[in-house]
């Protein structure tokens, strides 16, 4: 299938493999997605990026649970600031069950406790 500029169409999956190849898949390259609701590319980026596996991530992604999403942030060496990005846009965590960034920015959970959430996910 060709877009409309005569260029072969290319999967949220094919772009992601292509950008993370070229060493292209950087924070602002996956908020430009996000900007653009391109959430299948964004979770394909993030099984790239964390090196666990599409249901893994993908089940971080769907219950709505900001530990989980800010230990995928983590895994995948992204800001905090982007893992609230993602509770509130893809996982849709409630506004009163966010969890922020830090004082310096850093990650609001334990090295532990985020490591047991990459181990579960990536069962």
């Amino acid at each position: 299938e060709l877009t409309k500029d005569g260029v072969p169409h290319e999967s949220a999956k094919e772009r992601a493999d292509k950008a993370f190849e070229a060493g292209e898949l950087t924070e602002e390259h996956i908020r430009n997605a996000l900007s653009k609701k391109d959430n299948s590319y964004v979770r394909y980026a993030l099984v790239l990026l964390s090196d666990m596996p599409l249901q893994g991530v993908s089940k971080m992604l769907n219950t709505g649970n900001a530990k989980a999403v800010t230990t995928l942030c983590w895994k995948c060496d992204l800001s905090m600031d982007l893992a609230v990005l993602l509770q509130e846009t893809i996982a849709k965590v409630k506004p009163e069950k966010l969890l922020k960034p830090t004082e310096d920015g850093g990650f609001p959970m334990e090295i532990e406790d985020m490591e047991w959430y990459v181990k579960f996910h990536s069962k």
